[in-house]
């Protein structure tokens, strides 16, 4: 098996050392190196929409102020199990993801959202990892519901309010305090990226 599902367990996480011996090391970008290569791969957001995913980096990296990464884990498609598959079984690919997303565009927060049943393992992955640096990084558990994982609910969510979509500017990129948002696919995919391959999109049911 190749790409992002690489050396999977059938019933548990990937350790670190297993991670890294499948996937290898994440090599240190330069500015706009990932979003070079995002575009050229014709990377788009594996959440639903499509929207290429270089123009989202470039579009957060591009404003100022305290920007946050937050990694979108709350899949709300039926009979689809694609992102809990990557939390629980290779959540260090999905931290990967973020990791060099985050440097992109220039931000020193990340939140990891997530369903309840992902909740360890990607806890367990967090507390593995000495290489996130200045990245402040916290897991933010999330209710598994219809429209749970649209960017304008999460975020309202994370800020306190209903888990509801909005349909009001600002858009979550030209917020006080900018965001990107991206489907833990696309994090994974841009980990993917990151160390020079291009994956393959994961099917959306029946993993």
């Amino acid at each position: 098996m190749t790409g992002a599902l690489a050396g999977l367990r059938s019933n548990r996480a990937l350790t670190p050392a297993e991670h890294s011996g499948v996937h290898g090391p994440l090599p240190d970008l330069g500015p706009g190196d990932l979003i070079a290569a995002a575009d050229a791969a014709g990377l788009t957001g594996r959440g639903g929409a499509g929207f290429p995913t270089a123009r989202k980096l470039a579009a957060v990296a591009s404003r100022s102020g305290a920007k946050v990464v937050v990694a979108n884990g709350v899949e709300a498609e039926p009979m689809s199990a694609k992102d809990l598959v990557l939390l629980t079984r290779t959540p260090h690919l999905v931290l990967d993801g973020l990791r060099v997303a985050a440097s992109a565009v220039g931000a020193r927060e990340a939140i990891v959202c997530v369903p309840a049943q992902a909740r360890r393992p990607v806890a367990g992955a967090l507390a593995e990892r000495d290489d996130l640096g200045r990245l402040r990084t916290r897991l933010a558990v999330v209710p598994q519901r219809y429209l749970a994982g649209e960017e304008t609910a999460l975020l309202q969510h994370l800020d306190g309010g209903p888990l509801k979509p909005t349909f009001t500017p600002p858009r979550p990129f030209e917020r006080r305090r900018p965001a990107l948002l991206q489907n833990v696919e696309t994090l994974a995919q841009l980990a993917q990226l990151a160390r020079g391959r291009a994956g393959t999109r994961l099917a959306t049911a029946s993993i």
